[in-house]
């Protein structure tokens, strides 16, 4: 019997990198589909390369849909996720009053607009320019396409043993049934 060599159309693969106070993850899945559709998901700073990084991932991909999400958030480090810069907090509370009284509004701050305006100072997340981890991006990007493309290889190989395990399986019936039925 022939080996065969074939791939599964599902597939995982993911890669990562740090840039500055940056954590980028990149993952590439893949599914079924006749042909090939690709989708690559960024942050809308990085839509700029959108097109080079499709480009990368159909270089390896021959078919099925494939999606390739990329997400940055801020690195983990030794401060607790409840901190905040203070001299910000005063600076936002400072152009609150200062629109208050421009429009005429009472401006009496209390917890909750300091808990909302902390909790905004965390939330925020300015991504560099895209051209400063266009390299790293597709480096990783094609990281975890060669990932994703790794594991069709191995699912197709189990598929492909299991194909013909089940076609020896075939043959030696046909061949049981040909002796069975005395060669009518």
């Amino acid at each position: 019997m022939t080996t065969m060599t074939m791939n599964s159309m599902t597939g995982y693969g993911r890669s990562s990198f740090a840039h500055e106070e940056l954590d980028v993850s990149v993952e590439a899945s893949s599914v079924n589909k006749r042909h090939l559709e690709t989708i690559v998901s960024l942050p809308r700073e990085w839509q700029s390369l959108e097109r080079d990084l499709l480009l990368l991932t159909r270089k390896s991909v021959a078919r099925g849909r494939v999606h390739v999400t990329i997400k940055a958030q801020k690195a983990k480090s030794g401060a607790s996720d409840s901190s905040w810069d203070e001299d910000c907090l005063r600076a936002d509370l400072d152009r609150l009053r200062v629109f208050a009284e421009k429009e005429n509004i009472p401006f009496h701050p209390d917890a909750a607009l300091v808990t909302q305006l902390a909790a905004a100072q965390r939330t925020e997340l300015s991504l560099p320019d895209s051209s400063a981890v266009d390299d790293s991006l597709q480096a990783a990007t094609k990281e975890a396409v060669d990932a994703m493309n790794a594991t069709r290889q191995e699912e197709g190989s189990r598929l492909a043993n299991d194909l013909s395990s089940r076609t020896e399986k075939l043959a030696h019936f046909v061949e049981e049934l040909d002796k069975a039925s005395g060669g009518i």
